[in-house]
């Protein structure tokens, strides 16, 4: 239902079922999809706060990828946000994980994106 109302555009309605799917079965699809929400409700704290759920669990999964995609995002959040030091420091953070991404890739497809 979550996925639907965000779809839609709702976010309002959206958040607490995605939150609550999260709580139960914590992915890292479910916390990017708060954190977007919350970046775009202009709640940043929340929307960083479910990026560093996000990364944790892709360090848990080993997928540097989605890591580095999180630190650009909180690069975003910190630059919009007119946070030159935070935002320096995510995109340095990111641009190291997108090189380790590459360096590990094991098949073209990976080596690509």
């Amino acid at each position: 239902m979550g996925a639907l109302e965000t779809r839609a555009g709702d976010l309002t309605r959206a958040r607490p079922l995605i939150e609550a799917a999260a709580q139960r079965e914590p992915s890292v699809e479910a916390f990017s999809v708060l954190a977007a929400i919350d970046r775009q409700r202009k709640d940043t704290k929340n929307a960083l706060s479910a990026l560093d759920r996000v990364i944790a669990l892709a360090k848990q999964q080993g997928d540097v990828t989605e890591q580095a995609e999180a630190r650009l995002t909180e690069f975003e959040i910190h630059r919009d946000a007119a946070r030159s030091a935070e935002a320096k420091q995510a995109l340095n953070d990111a641009l190291k994980l997108v090189l380790e991404a590459r360096r590990t890739a094991k098949v073209p497809q990976q080596q690509a994106r």
